[in-house]
């Protein structure tokens, strides 16, 4: 039986409000997290916001460059750049590379498991520089990837933490006025996940998701919650906490929402298994938030 430990649960979800100050569709901002980029593709603007040890927020604004056929890929070799919410993954040396690729370049983790479902395919989506000698962007000249030039792409090398910083990808950023309530109600649909998975009652747990939409690397939710089973059965498990909640809205999907997390299980034999686990959360007609796809790293 899965026991959830209830005070490292309760830590990665500590009261307050979401601030103004904090990017647009950001509801839950971890403290393990400094920097969170959001590019807004209509005006080829990249904002990084950036949050000090005292809590006090900055933002900077950059020109970019985005995919030749603009926002919105769908599928391989389109020349589009994908809209959602993405995370550095790695750091690649682009040394060897054609020079187009700039100083540096951080893949994201394009496609994830909302693209994949919405059947959207291809790969190698960057984060990187440009040309040598370009000083400005051009607006649209890659082949999907976000381009900065390399001098500001050079200051933000070490604010580039894999599965850590986030980028936001929207056409436009509108102001929403629902996040405050949104922030409590997933901060609450979270914990209510956790704790039915730490109880091991797969009834509670499967409550969580959404019957008719849920899908996993091609699984609906019957196939999928057979698997399940037959892993949290198997092991010995003496406790379950999640840790760094990080809460997104989608900005493309107005009833799509995202959280990530830590997700730790320790087994009885002393050893622990740690994960970085993503819930993509819809709004059903009736108004409950559930679970239609997730994924983890």
């Amino acid at each position: 039986m899965l026991r959830l430990v209830a005070a490292a649960a309760a830590a990665c979800w500590a009261a307050g409000a979401v601030a103004a100050d904090w990017p647009p569709y950001v509801l839950q901002w971890p403290q393990a997290t400094d920097d969170i980029f959001i590019a807004e593709t209509d005006t080829y603007t990249l904002y990084h916001y950036r949050r000090d040890a005292d809590g006090a927020v900055s933002v900077e604004s950059h020109p970019m460059s985005i995919g030749q056929m603009g926002a919105g890929k769908r599928r391989e070799g389109d020349m589009k750049t994908p809209l959602g919410i993405y995370f550095v993954v790695d750091r690649i040396d682009t040394t060897p590379l054609h020079p187009k690729y700039g100083s540096a370049a951080f893949p994201l983790d394009y496609p994830n498991a909302r693209d994949r479902q919405r059947g959207r395919t291809g790969d190698g989506i960057w984060l990187h520089g440009v040309m040598p000698g370009t000083a400005t962007p051009i607006a649209r000249d890659t082949d999907g990837c976000v381009a900065l030039a390399n001098e500001v792409l050079e200051t933000l090398v070490p604010r580039m933490r894999p599965h850590v910083t986030p980028l936001i990808v929207t056409r436009e950023i509108r102001p929403r006025d629902d996040i405050a309530a949104a922030r409590d109600e997933l901060e609450a649909r979270v914990a209510s996940w956790a704790a039915s998975l730490g109880s091991g009652v797969m009834s509670d747990y499967l409550s969580h998701y959404d019957a008719s939409a849920f899908s996993y690397q091609g699984l609906g939710l019957e196939a999928w919650s057979v698997l399940q089973f037959d892993e949290l059965a198997k092991d010995d498990v003496a406790g379950v906490s999640v840790s760094d909640l990080f809460i997104a809205a989608n900005p493309e999907e107005g009833d799509l929402y995202f959280t990530r997390f830590v997700l730790r299980v320790a087994l009885k034999d002393g050893t622990t298994r740690q994960q970085w686990k993503r819930l993509y959360w819809q709004r059903e007609a009736s108004g409950a938030l559930r679970i239609v796809t997730e994924d983890e790293t």
